[in-house]
């Protein structure tokens, strides 16, 4: 019911969405122009430093190379921001869920075990209250954070686990609203 979200408000300008999943292809054609650069007001202003097109300093954490700003061309989870804030191409027009609203990404699922991805989740949660690591600033937090995964009874962890509470609520004291759709 797309459609009719997008009557009630007919765009998500000025939103940003962390996306915490297994990877983001920076490049797919439908994602260029909803990377959130927050350019003009924090130190990766999304400059295309060597001319190839795309933004080099994407806002984001890449946990395969432990690098910040920067998001891992991996198709495993681009569907996450494509879903939320993809253009489309002119045939087909608006895609996303969320029209206007801009997406960082972390990337710390399926890397190298259950315990890893865990550990870099934790990681993101706490990346995504404090993005630029100056708590007196608010402006590069997140509005909301999207999560498509899970832990399950097979993975070792209890149902109802408390392992991620106080990182989630630690995001939320700092006004992301986190969201979990598996």
């Amino acid at each position: 019911q797309a459609e009719e979200a997008w009557a009630m408000q007919p765009n998500a300008n000025g939103i940003v969405v962390a996306v915490i999943d297994g990877g983001v292809d920076i490049e797919h054609e439908d994602l260029l122009g909803t990377i959130w650069t927050n350019e003009g007001e924090h130190p990766f202003n999304g400059q295309d430093d060597d001319g190839n097109g795309y933004v080099d300093d994407v806002h984001g954490w890449n946990f395969a190379n432990d690098q910040a700003n920067s998001a891992v061309p991996m198709d495993h989870g681009t569907h996450v921001p494509g879903t939320i804030a993809a253009i489309g191409d002119n045939n087909i027009g608006i895609i996303g869920v969320a029209p206007g609203a801009e997406w960082v990404a972390c990337a710390p699922i399926d890397r190298s075990g259950i315990a890893q991805t865990v550990a870099d989740a934790i990681l993101s949660f706490q990346w995504i209250a404090d993005p630029d690591g100056n708590p007196l600033t608010s402006f590069d937090v997140p509005h909301t954070c999207s999560n498509s995964w899970g832990l399950v009874t097979s993975h070792g962890y209890p149902e109802c686990d408390q392992t991620f509470w106080a990182f989630i609520d630690n995001a939320e004291a700092a006004g992301v609203i986190v969201l979990f759709s598996a």
